[in-house]
């Protein structure tokens, strides 16, 4: 560990385990309030001991603060016992007994007068066990008693687990916790005579393939002990093997490289950069050339691993199966090598791609460098691609070896590629958002190229799941956008429709109709209500230059300075510069109704919005019929950003939806191609064929060792440090505040510089629900300023900018938090405290945030890597923390504390696989119609306006047709469900034609009116019972049942004598 996390995790463990002053410190308080773990209770103490001498002393103001905030209910701790023992497991070689050196340690506090003095104890003592025996020794003058035994294991292993007890017992049921007989700071250390074993794995019920691919790639990487009650730490090697607790473990995962040894291939290094991709004075040779060597390079590193055997022969078909997956990557890459040689038209749309990604990245530092100071320099104008100012802008390896494979699958439309979903598989940070854009970029031109003016209209569809990840990614995509109509303007081969962008992603972010637009424009940037004018339309900076749409400083009632233009018949952004070249227009919408009249190149939208397209007949112009008539070509890519959160029910009704879609571009001649991307999954397989019906392949394919896939390697550096705590004898929310106090104030401890300490300056607290953020937000104003100050004094901290970042945010206000986020110590205006929620897990990319309070161990281990990998993404500044407070009445949360250092050093394998069902009967009964409408809308032009639901029997060709291309596509993604798929199609179709003999059917009527009969209807509408429930977002996917409880409510007075007393102990500081 570095110097700097070093020092500030040994401030953390003093102020939560203490000794904070050393070890004969004297405390004004009692030192089991003070401190939050690392101690031993009496046997038999429960939480309510605790916490009635707590309200009946009050000793300390402290005290009392903490209840305030206790327990959600009075019985969540009812139960709860205060841990009177620790201990760690570990499995040993050989066979016989086992001798055990153990070394224990711990503080005792006496009560001198008004204050607690510390007094430390350290033994040595040493037991012998064999299988099925046990042995103990009375250590701390009888006040602990430490225990062994050994038992059989799993695998045939013998298996030691060693103990630590308090001694003491609480003379009754009644009684107060004393603290002196409390054991503090406790530690122990257990070497035994024979080496340490590997930690037996279960056995497994069943054969899995990739639990098998997992095992070989992971084998490096294993547990040697577990913690009871606590975490547990090893050091294998030397003259003897140890295991010892630990009760704020550490553990730092290796950063990630992306930087690769091409020493022996020169040219391959050459091939990275950009300038040279993009020139037209590279010849095809070494251009070819160059990538060729990428590939030889690659190749080369497949070779060495046919030697490879240093694993159980059964895992050999992991190994095979492995390696044919780099061996097709191999062949996809010769293709692509292969195309740019022979077609001279594939050859010029990669150079103009690369050139439009170049200008992209300098567009995207332009704009961050405006952010980091505050100012915009004079606009340089469209970047000249051949500057030397560009010569050090380069590919990752994997990023070119990606867009290099996926070429033949872009350039023809009828190749076997577009029946693969790519899966770009690359550690969060990594750059997959890049390799993607690429490919887009190469779609976009080649549709310009090849099709001419039928190119135009929507050729990329990008989907997101979050609100906040689809607004992250527009301000990336638009800095493409505006490279490629800059491109578009020298190339006049590129067609007279500007390249533009679309942001597609509901109300609550941006206005639907260009009425309520321009009625926001009036009131929130002309004419505000505030003091100052607020930018609620999404995009906040011009892409090219960053100057501000809508400046920070604009208080008077005009337009002036404003990049926006609105009429309530026209929406539009500019840059308000006269100096930059996008003074003219951006090349961006975000409107509903603007995007509907044009359609975007470009459509960046959240999944869920999806679901309006049974709605709303005026997105047909997404898939290229505009003005009632087929002019473009339908959308040829589709690109799904974060695929590991399309599961669940989300997933689930999201396939439905998905086979709709995929419909209606076959419809229309189209083929899409499909590329996804994310850093966390399993079951890739299964899931992409239940959503897309379609094989997948993972780039860059696992390697052998979890630490080499050849285009990513497991560097040498300082990593994201990740650090465990659980509570001990508190309450869960004030263990908290103790929690955020402590990392907030040691920060400042440190006493770096303001540029040095920016890194660790806002504390990201990450919750796993709204409600628990709502209670941290509270205690960030008032609990945690006040436990500062009490422990503290005048040097405490002072906190002053607590932001939230949830769905409880407004949609507009989502980028001015995330601007806020970005403003340095050094300005004045940084956050001291940010509350989130699993929106912050995906999208957010905020280089100078850098310590992270989990609290509680999220419901996924996708989630969970997925947000810390938020914090410590700058390799500039220091390194990463992120601390997890477990709740030890959390079975989940135990499990992971106790295994904290074996779950950290192998993450990625413990991801749950995904689960996606879109065709199982609940999922068709709620979507199928809905797929079914989708397609007859966008399918059929003469069937889509919302009085044409009458006309369904005028087109029984055509419509069947259509239901027969759906049907085809869904059952290809279960054919286990093709009787069910076939009997709900014919039963909705017939229910559809029965309706339309009588006049007067809609698609929908609109909520509660009765004027007409409609096909779909809101759920809870009851204007129209015959017409089926339909979904306008696919989030909204379980209905909710209003509950009325009856009865008279219990009062505390009846309740249980034991739960009595909890509970008046806890109302008393919980008003």
């Amino acid at each position: 560990m570095d110097a700097e996390r070093s020092a500030y995790c040994d401030l953390i463990r003093g102020d939560l385990i203490g000794p904070a002053k050393g070890g004969d410190e004297i405390l004004p308080e009692r030192p089991d309030k003070r401190y939050l773990m690392g101690m031993l209770f009496p046997q038999d103490a429960a939480v309510q001991n605790a916490l009635v001498e707590e309200e009946d002393e009050g000793e300390d103001s402290r005290a009392s603060r903490e209840g305030e905030d206790a327990p959600e209910s009075p019985t969540d701790l009812l139960f709860q016992r205060l841990p009177s023992s620790v201990g760690l497991s570990f499995a040993v070689q050989g066979a016989g007994n086992v001798d055990l050196a153990i070394e224990i340690a711990c503080g005792r506090y006496d009560k001198v007068g008004a204050v607690w003095k510390r007094r430390e104890m350290r033994q040595s003592i040493s037991l012998s066990v064999g299988i099925g025996s046990s042995d103990q020794k009375v250590v701390f003058e009888e006040g602990g008693r430490v225990l062994a035994i050994m038992r059989p294991g799993a695998r045939g292993a013998r298996v030691v687990t060693v103990s630590l007890i308090n001694a003491c017992r609480l003379e009754s049921p009644e009684a107060m916790i004393d603290p002196k007989d409390i054991l503090y700071q406790v530690t122990m250390t257990v070497r035994p005579s024979d080496r340490l074993a590997r930690w037996p794995a279960p056995e497994r019920l069943s054969p899995d393939d990739e639990e098998d691919e997992l095992l070989l790639r992971y084998r490096y990487r294993t547990a040697f002990a577990i913690g009871h009650g606590c975490a547990a730490n090893w050091s294998v090697g030397g003259s003897s093997d140890m295991a010892m607790i630990e009760f704020l473990p550490a553990t730092t995962v290796p950063p990630v490289t992306t930087e690769i040894d091409l020493s022996g291939f020169p040219e391959a290094l050459a091939v990275q950069n950009i300038q040279r991709l993009q020139s037209d004075e590279t010849s095809v040779q070494s251009l070819t050339g160059g990538l060729t060597a990428l590939v030889s390079a690659y190749r080369a590193w497949r070779e060495g691993l046919d030697g490879k055997s240093d694993f159980d022969s059964s895992l050999k078909p992991a190994k095979d199966r492995i390696l044919a997956r780099i061996d097709s990557a191999i062949r996809r890459m010769d293709a692509g090598i292969t195309l740019l040689r022979s077609d001279a038209g594939a050859l010029q749309c990669f150079r103009l791609a690369n050139r439009a990604m170049l200008m992209q990245m300098a567009y995207a530092s332009r704009v961050a460098d405006v952010e980091q100071k505050g100012r915009v320099p004079d606009p340089k104008g469209v970047p000249n691609p051949d500057d030397s100012d560009h010569a050090h802008r380069t590919w990752r390896p994997f990023q070119l070896a990606f867009f290099l494979m996926s070429l033949p699958g872009l350039w023809d439309e009828g190749s076997s590629d577009r029946d693969l979903v790519d899966l770009i598989w690359f550690p969060t940070g990594g750059g997959k958002t890049e390799a993607y854009l690429a490919a887009a970029a190469f779609e976009m031109l080649r549709r310009r190229m090849q099709l001419g003016e039928r190119g135009g209209g929507t050729a990329v569809i990008t989907r997101y799941t979050l609100r906040l990840l689809t607004q992250q990614q527009f301000q990336r995509s638009a800095h493409l956008i505006c490279a490629l109509e800059d491109l578009r303007a020298v190339h006049r081969s590129l067609g007279e429709e500007p390249f533009s962008l679309g942001l597609w992603i509901g109300k609550q972010s941006t206005p639907l109709r260009l009425k309520d637009a321009n009625q926001d424009f009036l009131s929130k940037v002309v004419n505000p209500s505030g003091v100052s004018a607020s930018n609620p339309f999404a995009l906040l900076s011009c892409p090219c230059c960053g100057s501000a749409l809508v400046p920070r400083s604009k208080q008077e009632l005009s337009s002036e300075g404003v990049g926006i233009a609105s009429t309530p018949r026209s929406f539009s952004f500019f840059c308000p510069d006269a100096r930059c070249h996008r003074h003219g227009g951006i090349p961006v919408q975000v409107i509903d109704e603007a995007l509907y009249l044009s359609p975007p190149t470009m459509l960046l939208g959240t999944l869920d919005k999806f679901a309006m397209l049974a709605w709303r007949d005026e997105a047909s112009s997404f898939f290229g019929r505009v003005d009632g008539g087929d002019r473009f070509a339908p959308p040829s890519l589709i690109i799904q950003d974060e695929l590991h959160l399309i599961s669940g029910p989300l997933g689930t009704i999201a396939g439905v939806y998905e086979a709709a879609i995929d419909t209606v571009i076959a419809s229309r001649g189209g083929h899409a191609k499909v590329i996804a991307s994310t850093a966390t999954i399993r079951r890739a397989s299964e899931q992409a064929a239940a959503l897309f019906a379609k094989s997948v392949e993972i780039f860059p394919p696992p390697g052998l060792d979890a630490s080499d896939s050849f285009f990513s390697t497991d560097a040498e550096g300082e990593g994201r440090l990740y650090v465990g705590a659980m509570g001990q004898g508190h309450t869960p929310t004030y263990s908290v505040v103790m929690t955020s106090a402590t990392m907030m104030q040691s920060v400042q401890g440190l006493g770096f510089e303001p540029e040095k300490a920016d890194a660790w300056w806002t504390l990201v607290a990450y919750h796993n629900s709204r409600r628990e953020l709502g209670k941290s937000l509270t205690m960030a104003n008032d609990d945690i300023p006040a436990r500062l100050s009490a422990l503290y004094g005048r040097g405490a901290r002072r906190v002053r900018h607590i932001k939230e970042l949830s769905a409880n945010v407004p949609g507009p206000e989502i980028p001015q938090v995330l601007d806020e986020l970005k403003q340095g110590l050094t300005t004045g205006r940084a956050v001291d405290f940010l509350g989130c929620t699993n929106m912050l897990s995906v999208g957010v990319d905020v280089a100078r945030l850098g310590l992270m309070l989990v609290v509680g161990q999220p419901r996924s281990t996708s989630e969970y890597i997925q947000a810390t990998s938020r914090v410590g993404r700058d390799h500039k500044r220091l390194p990463g923390i992120v601390l997890t407070l477990f709740m030890p009445t959390k079975p989940r949360d135990r499990s992971h504390y106790e295994g904290f250092t074996a779950f950290h050093e192998a993450m990625y394998r413990y991801v749950e696989p995904t689960s996606v069902t879109p065709y199982a009967l609940p999922a068709r009964k709620r979507a199928l119609h809905a797929a079914v409408v989708i397609a007859v809308r966008h399918g059929l032009s003469v069937l889509a306006a919302n009085d044409s639901a009458q006309g369904i029997s005028r087109f029984p060709t055509e419509v069947d047709h259509l239901i027969g291309l759906l049907e085809q596509r869904m059952t290809t993604a279960d054919r286990r469900e093709l009787a069910g798929i076939r009997r709900d199609l014919a039963g909705f179709m017939a229910e559809w034609r029965d309706r339309a003999t009588n006049p007067g059917l809609r698609y929908s009527a609109g909520r509660n009116v009765n004027n007409f009969r409609s096909l779909i209807r809101d759920f809870g509408d009851s204007s129209d019972p015959d017409a089926r429930e339909t979904l306008r977002s696919m989030r909204h996917v379980d209905r909710s049942v209003p509950a009325k409880l009856f009865g008279q409510r219990q009062s505390v007075d009846a309740a249980p004598p034991q739960a009595r007393r909890h509970a008046r102990a806890a109302r008393g500081r919980n008003p």
